[in-house]
């Protein structure tokens, strides 16, 4: 039933979204979620690197053992008008209250596009199957902003280097009617 809300409500394109803000220079803002004494954030920060120079990372605590307390923060940030939400979490113990169905809840009712980088790649929770995108593991999220940037960094240059060719052809059209003019008079 939570998998229809959520299908019915829309899933959001999250690379979509990021790539539209930073293709017209402004930066995201992104809300990291960790768990309180989690040691995740070292995993995404050896990973996202030039990202932070283009996108806006604000970071946050919370328990993931307590399902009050995650969606406590996750209704607080989602007040706060980031571009997206990630959670993070490492596998192990305890994982299974991110399918606690108060969470899930909170999940689909969020305004803002949830991106989900949760446990080990081989375990299976449900919540993401409710997130905007999932990214299998907190290192493969920093990579996934970094890359987000590099894509945009690219099509920004495809797009100068293609503008300032027109412009060349237009200007050398120009000067030979002006030439041509000039040989007429």
């Amino acid at each position: 039933e939570l998998r229809r809300t959520k299908a019915a409500n829309g899933f959001r394109n999250v690379d979509n979204i990021l790539e539209g803000l930073l293709y017209t220079n402004q930066r995201p803002k992104i809300a990291l979620i960790f768990a309180q004494s989690s040691i995740t954030d070292a995993d995404f920060n050896s990973s996202v690197e030039t990202a932070k120079a283009s996108i806006d990372f604000y970071e946050y605590r919370t328990s993931f053992l307590s399902s009050k307390e995650l969606i406590t923060t996750l209704h607080e940030v989602d007040q706060l008008d980031y571009t997206a939400i990630a959670l993070i979490r490492g596998g192990g113990i305890g994982l299974d209250k991110l399918d606690d169905i108060e969470v899930l809840e909170q999940i689909i009712t969020l305004k803002t596009p949830i991106i989900a980088a949760i446990g080990h790649v081989e375990e299976k929770i449900f919540i993401k199957q409710l997130v905007d995108k999932e990214v299998a593991v907190p290192n493969d999220l920093g990579h996934y902003f970094k890359n987000i940037v590099e894509i945009v960094s690219e099509k920004k240059t495809r797009s100068r280097a293609i503008l300032t060719e027109q412009i060349k052809k237009q200007f050398k059209e120009q000067l030979e009617a002006g030439q041509k003019q000039n040989k007429e008079l």
